[in-house]
């Protein structure tokens, strides 16, 4: 008949077409098929760290140094003809007492003890302040053990909230970085706040993990099993050696 349906031709099938062969590939096959949007991925704006007004002066004085330098460098050859008979009374004097690693800053001498007591006492102190981040950030933050820096060191000294002060003693050759030391020690007297001289740069700042040196470092608490008397005794050292450095220059000058 006309009304019958045509009928499709069967489709015939394989045993292999029901075989699945994993391939090694899989994983690289996946990705490389995945459909890439070809808009950028958007993961915020990377705000440059802007510099402050302490290291803007540094900068600056730093450039001003190179200028000298260089100026220098082009009259050499007349000073090297120079000969000075007599040398500026005290220059000679001074140098015997202070070096690159003991600036002229610093009001005592600094001896093996008074290193080990520092290093005890930082260590005690960024352990116990490690420990309270890990418990409860926001409360830790609140009650913070120390600070580092000289802007934060400052504002802190200014209404005397710290109880201690470790500067290094190696910092910079620079006019404002001294003015910045000395303005600190004059706060530190007015109030009566302790200051140490005791540990280097990077000492300071590999003892605190962090990655650049650290210059100056302002405590808030010291409380601490043995931490109080490690501080005790330091500051007896310390007031033992800057009688010792009062004693020598005196004799020197």
């Amino acid at each position: 008949m006309d009304n019958k349906k045509s009928k499709k031709p069967k489709k015939s099938y394989n045993l292999f077409d029901f075989i699945v062969i994993k391939r090694k590939d899989e994983k690289t096959q996946k990705i490389v098929n995945k459909k890439i949007s070809s808009k950028p991925q958007k993961r915020g704006k990377v705000k440059r760290k802007k510099p402050t007004t302490i290291k803007k002066r540094i900068f600056k004085e730093r450039e001003r140094k190179k200028n000298k330098q260089l100026e220098e460098e082009d009259v050499t050859t007349e000073i090297e003809n120079l000969k000075i008979s007599d040398p500026v009374p005290g220059t000679q004097n001074q140098n015997q007492l202070h070096s690159r690693n003991f600036r002229e800053y610093c009001d005592h001498f600094i001896t093996p003890e008074i290193r080990n007591l520092c290093e005890l006492v930082i260590k005690d102190l960024f352990r116990y302040q490690e420990n309270k981040f890990q418990q409860n950030p926001v409360k830790a933050k609140a009650n913070r053990r120390y600070v580092v820096g000289f802007k934060e060191v400052r504002k802190f000294l200014v209404v005397a909230r710290l109880k201690l002060i470790f500067i290094a003693p190696d910092l910079e050759r620079n006019t404002e970085v001294d003015k910045l030391v000395d303005d600190i020690k004059s706060i530190a007297q007015k109030h009566k706040i302790p200051y140490v001289f005791g540990l280097k740069r990077r000492k300071l700042g590999y003892l605190l993990l962090k990655k650049v040196s650290v210059s100056i470092m302002g405590i808030f608490d010291y409380q601490g099993h043995g931490t109080f008397e490690n501080v005790n005794s330091l500051l007896s050292l310390v007031e033992a050696e800057k009688l010792k450095y009062q004693n020598k220059k005196n004799a020197i000058l």
